[in-house]
């Protein structure tokens, strides 16, 4: 028989595995009390139960890792605490790789445990056969070693999750499904139940691959899918040995791990099976699907050359049970950009056991402090856009996304499902030239441009991709000529009203009082001065501003202005994206070509830099901002999506002779990263602030408004700064960099690459970094040392600069 539901409560959590008790768990532990969590059957049922309990340590990203390094932490003080068993075992676990891509690959990877301090070293085959007498190491090119690594019993590990929680007074009712979500004034108020309604402040919504079904009831987006998640445990095996580390061995698309003399081998096969919700029995608890030995089948002859005795290893259990994956493989957490105070944490990807500690803690101080401690921007639920909840978005997508688990992850790697769902007014034009096509929150955008007669598509590598040399000639073109770049998939906000100017100066960190057509580049922060969003604030008049940012960022910047609005203001913001295109216009010659096109006055007199107007083009009546993102004369040209095929094809025609050519996003990237330019989601995030990053300038405290964030940079332009951001660049042209890199400063860790790319105009990689300011380090003292960036194991001589190596005092755009 199930407790009794109370009429009201702080906090609802809805859903009873390892993610919701782990939120209970760390509430509790942070002083909320007043705490219930309802599970529709019994704890663990849904897909905790049948995980397979491994816990590693590195992982993708950076805030990846911090989130899987804190669980390994806590799950081996867990049992002592509460006085439940997790069954966790530190037996270690190695990443093997079956070919030289692989061994590059698993090389980044523990290239990046020196940030963390996590232990993580290469081995020869002969010493994985040391540590794995069964495998057959003729198989491998080479492994990492991480000791600290290992697993638990899932079922074990959530028990104790709930046994803390329930010590500091957190309520658990079992056998309570919840049958609908309120809300009032856009806030959630309670969720109704089979046995009553509960009143509370907080919704978080932890029910795994019945999350989106959640999500509906309160309005909310939360894209996930299920899919079938299959693995096979033998019966005992004489002679093994029980400390075996656990086996990634993803070119075999497998892992394997020892357990109580037995094997379980489970797998992320390339192509999965999705798996509709209505397929599943009604209210069925502790689901087994199926057997399908035809899923399986690859995956197990893979298990089979790696480790021979396999084969005649008797099978006790094939067990194929649902998991939640998520259209681009990473986690779903926050707070809903729908529904004040409907907090998310699902579509944990296979990962939910290694990621729930770490998750439940940063969601719990999220929902105490109205933020979360750590970056968490590449998890945040308002990544997503609507159209990405749409179930047939999610089925197609989710046949690849299982897989890309186990996948090479490639520099510049891109999703082969669910295409196209968004496209530019110009993508058939796109086609037309040739254009190699990468997708970015669905929008389908041209990432470069091959030459007549070959094929646009990618040859992934580790080096020096099939593209390098065709984007060469893009960056070149901007450089020295002229370049015409899509950037319709900007996203475009009207903010319009009385009281818009009063709002924006309260958001915005810089001053947007400005007069009529100025553009004002600005960060949006958090109270501790956070880079919530980086954009550009254009005043078109008195009552109204565009607002311009990232495609990645359309639904999460619009959350962000229309909740820091206060109530009662006469403000009306309104996502205009869909209706206008986006034609960039950069390069020496951009004057030139425009003036062949307008009759308007292109001169610095008649049109200075960070301005815009109102002008013709072609047959098209357009607004034209002269800003640029790659550090060339430019301008951006926001049009009507009708009119931009026209403007397009005149465009080229009237550039043919002045060496226009086509840009696509590769190009744009290594442009702006010889300049320094900073990216949203790499260089800027919430951990960072404006004075961390170099964007003082963007700041401004002349102002009299009280902006967010404000009281926080007043303290740290009294305290200083613990950290610097600094530019990078390799000191010879081989081999690359792309992200968290490792940086080390006279042979110790002093920072992390954030993003990088090739800079084509000095023949070197490039990109940007932070370094630590310790004791009292600022200014130049900051470059002093010999720096060297590790890239897969081989550390490079890099060359350090708080200037941007290309352009540093901003001539050019200003030419």
């Amino acid at each position: 028989m199930s407790q009794a539901v109370p009429s009201q409560a702080r906090v609802v959590i809805v859903g009873g595995g390892i993610i919701g008790c782990s939120i209970a768990y760390h509430l509790a532990k942070l002083g909320w009390q007043d705490v219930v969590l309802l599970e529709r059957g019994h704890l663990t049922s849904g897909t905790t139960w049948h995980a397979a309990g491994l816990v590693n340590q590195l992982r993708a990203s950076h805030t990846l890792t911090q989130l899987s390094r804190y669980g390994v932490g806590l799950y081996q003080t867990l049992e002592a605490e509460t006085g439940q068993a997790t069954g966790f075992q530190r037996k270690g676990s190695m990443p093997i790789a079956r070919t030289d891509a692989r061994l590059t690959e698993i090389r980044r990877m523990a290239a990046l445990g020196d940030c963390f301090g996590v232990e993580a070293y290469e081995i020869t085959p002969r010493e994985v056969q040391d540590l794995w007498p069964l495998m057959d190491v003729a198989q491998i090119k080479g492994a990492i070693f991480i000791p600290g690594d290992g697993q638990v019993n899932p079922v074990d590990t959530t028990m104790a999750l709930a046994k803390g929680a329930r010590a500091h007074g957190v309520r658990i009712v079992e056998e309570v499904p919840v049958t609908a979500v309120h809300r009032k004034n856009g806030r959630v108020t309670g969720v109704a139940t089979d046995q009553g309604d509960i009143a509370c402040e907080y919704v978080v919504n932890c029910a795994g691959i019945w999350a989106r079904e959640i999500g509906l009831m309160a309005g909310v987006n939360v894209p996930l899918y299920a899919a079938e998640h299959m693995y096979i445990v033998t019966e005992p095996i004489e002679g093994l040995p029980r400390d075996l580390p656990i086996v990634r061995d993803t070119d075999g698309c497998i892992y394997v791990k020892e357990d109580a003399g037995r094997l379980l081998v489970g797998c992320f096969e390339p192509v999965s099976k999705p798996l509709p919700l209505d397929k599943l029995p009604l209210g069925a608890e502790f689901i087994e699907l199926p057997e399908d030995w035809d899923q399986f089948e690859m995956p197990m002859r893979n298990a089979m050359d790696l480790i021979p005795s396999l084969e005649s290893a008797p099978i006790r259990q094939f067990l194929n049970g649902p998991e939640s994956f998520t259209p681009d493989n990473k986690f779903i957490m926050g707070e809903a950009p729908e529904l004040r105070n409907f907090f998310v944490a699902a579509g944990f990807n296979s990962q939910g056991i290694l990621n729930a500690a770490g998750a439940g803690k940063v969601l719990s101080e999220w929902i105490l402090e109205g933020q979360p401690s750590i970056d968490l921007a590449e998890l945040d639920i308002a990544r997503f856009g609507r159209f990405q909840n749409n179930r047939r978005y999610l089925a197609e997508r989710t046949r690849e996304s299982l897989g890309l688990l186990f996948q090479m992850h490639w520099p510049y790697r891109q999703v082969e499902t669910a295409r196209p769902a968004r496209l530019s007014p110009l993508h058939a034009r796109h086609v037309e030239h040739n254009a190699c096509f990468g997708e970015a929150v669905g929008w389908e955008r041209a990432n470069w441009f091959a030459p007549a007669g070959v094929e646009p598509r990618y040859e992934y590598a580790y080096g020096r991709q099939n593209w390098f040399d065709y984007v060469r000639d893009e960056h070149g073109a901007v450089r020295n000529t002229v370049g015409l770049i899509d950037m319709s998939s900007f996203a475009k906000y009207l903010v319009q009203g009385p009281d818009a100017e009063r709002e924006l100066q309260r958001i915005c960190a810089n001053d947007v009082a400005v007069a009529n057509g100025k553009v004002v580049y600005t960060q949006l922060l958090n109270r501790r001065g956070g880079i919530e969003a980086d954009l550009t604030v254009t005043r078109l008049a008195e009552d109204r501003y565009m607002v311009i940012t990232a495609a990645a960022s359309q639904t999460r910047d619009f959350n962000w202005i229309e909740r820091n609005i206060e109530d009662g203001a006469r403000v009306y913001l309104t996502d205009t994206t869909s209706g206008s295109g986006v034609l960039a216009v950069m390069g020496p010659r951009a004057r030139k070509l425009l003036g062949r096109v307008s009759d308007a006055d292109f001169s610095n007199e008649a049109f200075p830099f960070a301005s815009y107007q109102e002008i013709d083009v072609g047959y098209a009546r357009a607004l034209a901002l002269r800003v640029t993102y790659v550090g060339e004369l430019g301008w951006e040209l926001y049009l009507p999506t009708e009119f931009m095929v026209p403007v397009f094809d005149r465009l080229l025609e009237a550039g043919a002779d002045l060496g226009l050519k086509l840009c696509g996003m590769h190009a744009m990237d290594s442009l702006r990263s010889e300049k320094g330019y900073r990216h949203w989601g790499h260089d800027i995030t919430p951990a960072e602030t404006p004075l961390e990053a170099g964007l003082g300038f963007a700041v401004s405290f002349k102002k009299k408004a009280a902006f967010i964030g404000r009281e926080a940079l007043e303290r740290q332009l009294e305290t200083g700064l613990s950290q610097r951001l600094v530019h990078v660049m390799l000191q010879q042209p081989e081999p690359l960099m792309f992200h968290d890199e490792t940086i080390y400063r006279d042979g110790v860790v002093a920072g992390r690459i954030t993003s990088a790319a090739f800079g084509y105009g000095f023949e070197r990689p490039v990109g940007m970094a932070y370094l630590e300011t310790e004791n009292g380090m600022a200014g130049e003292d900051l470059l002093k040392g010999r720096f060297e960036v590790d890239i897969a194991g081989e550390r490079v001589p890099a060359t350090i600069s708080l200037k941007p190596f290309y352009d540093p005092k901003s001539e050019r755009v200003r030419l």
